[in-house]
């Protein structure tokens, strides 16, 4: 009979072999092994059948599950849904501007699956829903992930992305350099508000000709458009990106905020933020 601590390491070396980027379907683990790692902490569990590799240490974990976040989404979806899902506009956009950051409630839609709400650990949630009315005829794959392109995503965009994600905002619109596809799709949705918010982001990003294009296609088309600045930030801490890499145009945003930030609190005898090496 293995003593306590043989059994761990048992355990924890079928984890190592079984898990994928942190993440393992509980069905893969024989239920002594699983049982021992939740017990003992290596493992939690993120919703039934599915848990992640924990650290059992209450400060090292705490950065833990934030981390698998994606990776879940990313196996869950695939094992589940297989081809049939496509992240929200939302969240196409955000990861196409090289973001990563975890949101509190994700939104998939699905043609022909099942309403699926997850509630997952530290208040975060995902929404599947059915949705074969507006589901994207064309999606992208983008490292795992099944996107809506950008053009149908900024077709779809409430106002409030570009007040919760105005520097993946700028990033995504500055990216876009044909706008047929985008017009083409503001056409199919026919939605006059979201076109007079696109044509004011890019307005308000210095591009002024593609942001006319907009209003004179749907003018032309016999909507009635309002042209809307959706941006609360300030405009002067925007500035054009352009004939870059997302990933460049990720980091020089982040750069612009800081600058934005540093100028603000120099001088005002607040203390400066530490700004960590990218």
């Amino acid at each position: 009979m293995l003593a306590p601590k043989e059994k761990i390491t048992v355990a924890l070396e079928q984890l190592r072999a079984l898990q994928v980027g942190g993440i393992v379907e509980d069905r893969r683990l024989s239920r002594s092994h699983r049982k021992l790692l939740l017990n003992s902490g290596f493992l939690v569990e993120i919703v039934k059948g599915w848990s992640y590799v924990n650290v059992p240490d209450v400060k090292a974990a705490d950065s833990v599950w934030p981390q698998a976040y994606w990776e879940f989404v990313r196996q869950y979806l695939d094992v589940n849904f297989k081809d049939d899902n496509c992240l929200s506009a939302e969240a196409s956009l955000v990861l196409q501007a090289g973001s990563w950051s975890t949101p509190n409630r994700l939104s998939v839609l699905t043609y022909r699956g099942r309403v699926t709400p997850l509630n997952l650990p530290s208040g975060y949630s995902v929404m599947i829903v059915q949705d074969y009315v507006t589901y994207p005829k064309e999606l992208v794959n983008y490292n795992g992930f099944s996107l809506m392109p950008i053009s149908e995503a900024l077709a779809r965009i409430p106002k409030e992305f570009y007040t919760r994600y105005p520097q993946e905002a700028a990033i995504i619109i500055n990216q876009v350099t044909d706008m047929s596809p985008v017009l083409t799709a503001l056409l199919m949705h026919g939605v006059a508000d979201t076109a007079g918010q696109l044509a004011g982001a890019f307005r308000a990003l210095n591009r002024p000709q593609r942001a006319d294009e907009i209003i004179a296609t749907m003018q032309r088309m016999g909507y009635k458009l309002r042209e809307v600045n959706p941006f609360e930030t300030s405009i002067d801490e925007m500035r054009p990106i352009q004939d870059v890499t997302l990933y460049e145009a990720t980091l020089r945003s982040m750069m612009d905020e800081v600058r934005a930030t540093l100028k603000k609190n120099v001088g005002s005898g607040k203390e400066r933020p530490t700004v960590q090496a990218v």
